[in-house]
């Protein structure tokens, strides 16, 4: 079978999962997948491949990108697999290798050893939110999965592609006030205020930020607020509706450049409240767009992710 190219329709499958659960190609319609394929769970190869897509997956939630793993395992293999390296991502049954041989990459395959064998040729798939195939790389390496797609990604930016805006989403154990209430009034409690600040990355001498203010109304400031009594502008806001939505115009640095836009969402849920925010307008920033982009791909998942989750579901225990 004619190996897959972009433009392709990604073969469709359901398969089961490490915990017995059916997984399918049309689960992840909207969103970017990785699909790669690995010759068998708990071999050295696989392992390091697995762990290097475990370390990335926050960096490519924050591109909307999903992971799934295939291999002839059968569930309980996998389910160990999962364990021992704690993945916490979809690894998929393909016992007859039927998926396999339908996206061609069941064939002859040569051993680290020199050893010729038939089965899994290790490779992996970048699927586009309407099921196509993107990007197609086989007989990979386990080091070169993740880098491949965060190179296709990259690369994608540097042809002129819009930079698509990054979306990060917790669910916390607090009412929708609260929520609302630990983001604004309280960000001084979760920001890190000592790397992520203006007296930090300006490197005021003998100055330190203290604490970190939102103006609550349109107009409003988000202001930094200094050891030496001086204050620091960060950005301002746009659309002030307690305690549901919160715009942010947003731009922590004395550059001459126009403010990006930060929106957050607060919605009820059963198990307290989904809290969703999204970064956008890169556009606006010209050459520095694709630095800064990356930039806050790596720090969004720390301090909104973990940092302003845990304040706020500390928040939900009070």
């Amino acid at each position: 079978m004619a190996r897959l190219v972009p433009g392709d329709a990604a073969p469709p499958f359901e398969l089961r999962d490490q915990t017995d659960v059916m997984v399918g190609l049309s689960d992840f319609w909207g969103r970017k997948v990785l699909v790669y394929f690995y010759p068998q769970a708990d071999t050295t190869g696989c392992a390091a491949q697995a762990c290097a897509v475990r370390d990335a997956k926050e960096d490519l939630s924050a591109l909307d990108i999903d992971v799934v793993g295939i291999s002839p395992d059968e569930p309980e293999a996998q389910a160990a697999f999962d364990r021992k390296y704690s993945l916490g991502f979809p690894l998929l049954s393909d016992p007859d290798h039927a998926v396999a041989e339908a996206w061609s990459v069941w064939g002859e395959r040569v051993r680290s050893t020199g050893e010729r064998t038939i089965g899994i040729v290790r490779s992996s798939f970048l699927v586009d939110g309407e099921g196509r195939i993107e990007r197609a790389w086989y007989e990979v390496t386990p080091g070169d999965t993740v880098p491949n797609v965060l190179e296709a990604i990259s690369a994608s930016y540097r042809k002129g592609r819009a930079l698509e805006p990054i979306r990060r989403g917790v669910v916390v154990r607090c009412s929708v006030e609260d929520a609302f209430r630990v983001f604004t009034d309280g960000m001084t409690t979760w920001w890190p205020l000592e790397t992520h600040s203006r007296a930090a990355s300006e490197a005021l001498e003998g100055v330190e930020a203290e604490r970190v203010e939102v103006e609550g109304r349109v107009g409003g400031h988000i202001v930094e607020h200094l050891s030496n009594g001086e204050q620091l502008t960060w950005g301002e806001v746009v659309e002030w509706e307690p305690p549901r939505r919160i715009v942010i115009a947003w731009k922590p640095h004395a550059r001459s450049y126009p403010p990006t836009e930060i929106e957050v969402t607060f919605t009820p849920r059963m198990e307290g409240t989904g809290v969703h925010l999204e970064h956008r307008g890169w556009e606006r920033l010209g050459d520095l767009a694709l630095d800064a982009h990356a930039d806050y791909l790596s720090a969004w998942p720390k301090v909104f992710g973990r940092l302003y989750a845990a304040a706020a579901n500390a928040a939900g225990r009070t």
